[in-house]
């Protein structure tokens, strides 16, 4: 999995993500997918995804993995409780779905493997039209 329980104890303390779990141990791993695949559908178009999170460790861009550790604290807190969300955890989600909006269009670079083109093969044509005389 891209996340892992350290990655969520660096923006939510253990104890209250213990209490927001409950007895529930598969609602961090479900919100988890949620949060990967809204990130997914923002940033396939440009970039290789499937093998942005199937990277583990230090492999994986940090802010990658902060953002969509957000997205997935804040699908938490909503599985819980959607009409009290903390502002907190509301605003880091707006954040990281404008950061993931502005990565889509190009207005931010991030070290992820771009998407490959089909069909590219690396060579590009150029020149133009043949010269052309209008004279009477």
């Amino acid at each position: 999995m891209f996340l892992t329980q350290t990655d969520f104890e660096k923006v939510v303390q253990a104890d209250n993500l213990a209490v927001l779990l409950g007895n529930n141990p598969t609602l961090l791993a479900d919100m988890t997918l949620v949060a990967v695949a809204e990130a997914n559908s923002y940033l396939a178009g440009r970039y290789d995804m499937a093998a942005a999170f199937a990277a583990t460790g230090a492999d994986r861009n940090p802010i990658l993995v902060l953002r969509v550790v957000d997205m997935a604290v804040y699908h938490l807190h909503a599985a819980i409780d959607p009409r009290n969300i903390n502002d907190l955890r509301r605003d880091r989600y707006a954040e990281s779905i404008s950061w993931l909006r502005g990565l889509s269009k190009g207005d931010y670079s991030i070290e992820l493997p771009l998407k490959p083109l089909a069909g590219q093969n690396g060579y590009f044509l150029y020149g133009g039209n043949p010269k052309r005389s209008f004279q009477l």
